[in-house]
């Protein structure tokens, strides 16, 4: 079954992580890959200035939420020796990150369970991460 046939046997109607509330409006794309001009003159290797950066350009657009990730080559993930070992190198998101305020409720689109959970606390690694597992037609 091809991606598209399956995503739409599931819903046609979006499918929200966050509040409806929030408006397509207030959401901002962001661009952390190598290729941004802009992120080159930030020092990637602080979170906090990594952070006062998104949290710029959401102000520069009155967004609420920043999103983006999904496939970008990322050459952030050179800021920490975490991921140094030329056979575990990473630079390709594989996640679509959403930057909002702190306590704001997340939902899962689908009903499923939880795979597993960590707190990756090395510096330039993955942070909170939670990972759910759906099963739509008996497809996990």
């Amino acid at each position: 079954m091809a991606l598209h046939t399956f995503l739409n046997s599931i819903s046609s109607e979006p499918l929200h992580v966050l509040s409806e509330a929030i408006l397509i409006s207030q959401y901002v794309k962001l661009n952390l890959s190598e290729d941004n001009e802009a992120l080159k003159q930030v020092d990637v290797s602080s979170p906090k200035h990594l952070g006062n950066f998104i949290n710029q350009i959401k102000a520069e657009n009155n967004a609420l939420v920043a999103f983006g990730g999904y496939k970008e080559v990322r050459g952030i993930y050179r800021r920490s020796n975490h991921f140094s070992n030329p056979e575990q190198e990473r630079n390709i998101h594989l996640g679509v990150d959403l930057w909002i305020d702190a306590n704001t409720p997340i939902f899962a689109p689908l009903d499923g369970r939880v795979h597993s959970f960590k707190n990756n606390i090395n510096f330039g690694d993955y942070g909170p991460t939670i990972i759910l597992e759906h099963t739509v037609n008996n497809i996990v």
